[in-house]
């Protein structure tokens, strides 16, 4: 049998390297938020960071490769929040489905916080060579869905005949739906569009809780 590997440790090298790297990617989400991708410039972004220019040219050749950066630092953090539901999840299948989808969601009232989301799912269309990596992002939050749903199906508080798999395509695109309405909607606030996914998530869970 093949022994694994024990993963090596990143050398300070590497952790500074990721934590400079990091700091781009949280300078670039506060000002693309403050204002609009299009009107900073990484020289903006390399102002702020204290750093220059060459410098945030040599981790991110161009715009867009920073906005996928930003992109899956954001899907990062959703699963963060995520991950803390999926810890402690709660009795009834369908509050913890909608706790999720709300950690997943955060906040996204503010005119700055549609306007960057709207930037970001431009681009998530968009990136065509990326959309591998974007598909990988995405996958996280199903997953999470998935291993709730199989939580709950093995406590028997999910029941009935059921694919986990097509209850997570349904439940995703509930999810996907809803955000895309939250952030294109100027008039719409988070609480307002979770009562709708709640409505949809309990209709999807007619007949299947115990």
């Amino acid at each position: 049998m093949p022994v694994s590997q024990p993963q090596q440790t990143p050398s300070l090298r590497e952790r500074k390297k990721e934590k400079f790297r990091q700091n781009l990617v949280n300078t670039a989400t506060k000002l693309f938020r403050e204002g609009t991708v299009s009107s900073t410039r990484m020289e903006d972004i390399a102002a702020q960071a204290e750093a220059a220019v060459t410098t945030v040219y040599n981790y991110f050749p161009n715009k867009h490769s920073l906005l996928i950066a930003i992109i899956e630092n954001q899907v990062l953090l959703a699963q963060e929040r995520v991950h803390e539901v999926l810890r402690d999840l709660p009795t009834d299948p369908q509050q913890g489905i909608l706790a999720m989808i709300a950690a997943d969601y955060g906040d996204i009232d503010t005119v700055e916080d549609k306007r960057f989301w709207r930037e970001l799912l431009a681009v998530m269309v968009l990136a065509v060579d990326e959309q591998p990596d974007i598909e990988q992002a995405r996958r996280r939050f199903r997953t999470s869905l998935k291993r709730a749903i199989e939580v709950y199906a093995g406590n028997g508080t999910l029941q009935g005949s059921h694919d986990p798999d097509a209850l997570v395509d349904i439940i995703y695109a509930i999810y996907a739906f809803h955000f895309r309405n939250l952030v294109c909607s100027q008039g719409s606030l988070t609480a307002g569009v979770l009562q709708l996914v709640q409505r949809d998530i309990s209709l999807l869970f007619v007949d299947t809780l115990k």
